[in-house]
């Protein structure tokens, strides 16, 4: 009775041991992964840029390309101007006085002197 008691006692033991090994192999094998990936990430040149502007803009350029886009469709559709917040003509995306300001800059970019 006793025997079969303490064979029981030291099956559970054991068991219990392995279970804690296993867990202390999964946590290095996570610690060691996530020191690759540090080592990984460290291997990437980080460009130098020459202000903190720029940095953040070609870090961030996908995004804000979307969120100008979105800016711009939107006050597309509105019928408002995209360069202020006039009301536009029907099918043209800019107020009078920026579609005067547009027309000028036109005629003289394409009659420059070459």
């Amino acid at each position: 009775m006793w025997k079969n008691m303490l064979d029981k006692v030291k099956g559970k033991i054991t068991e219990f041991k392995r279970r804690k090994e296993i867990k202390k192999k999964a946590k290095t094998e996570i610690v060691q992964t996530k020191t690759e990936e540090k080592d990984k990430n460290e291997q990437i040149p980080k460009k130098e840029y020459p202000n903190r502007f720029l940095k953040f803009y070609y870090l961030n350029q996908k995004k804000l390309n979307k969120e100008r886009r979105k800016s711009y469709s939107g006050r597309k559709g509105k019928g408002i101007c995209v360069r202020c917040k006039q009301k536009s003509f029907p099918g043209i995306v800019f107020c009078e006085f920026h579609q005067q300001k547009q027309q000028t800059y036109n005629y003289r970019s394409r009659h420059k002197s070459i």
